[in-house]
């Protein structure tokens, strides 16, 4: 398993993401395009498969779920930027 933040860019195809996914032993991908802008799991791969998707021809872009740069703290207070600080700090 590999401890690292992991990436894909999202014009891949979700088929890629599944062999990554396999290859690293993961659950999930962070996509990044200058920055993350998403993130695709295992679950993300069966939804194309179970809707009768071809996952080498659907593109993450179509498949993922974006990530947040909103996000608050305990008091109420937004915290911008989240995601890409977590993906820095993986680093």
């Amino acid at each position: 398993m590999v401890e690292e933040v992991q990436t894909i860019e999202p014009g891949e195809t979700a088929r890629t993401a599944a062999i990554r996914l396999e290859e690293i032993e993961a659950g999930s991908l962070v996509v990044a395009n200058d920055g993350p802008v998403g993130i695709v799991t295992e679950k993300d791969i069966v939804s194309v498969l179970a809707n009768g998707h071809d996952p080498s021809t659907v593109d993450l872009d179509k498949g993922m779920y974006r990530l947040s740069t909103r996000v608050f703290d305990d008091d109420g207070m937004v915290i911008d930027g989240l995601a890409t600080v977590m993906v820095e700090d993986a680093n």
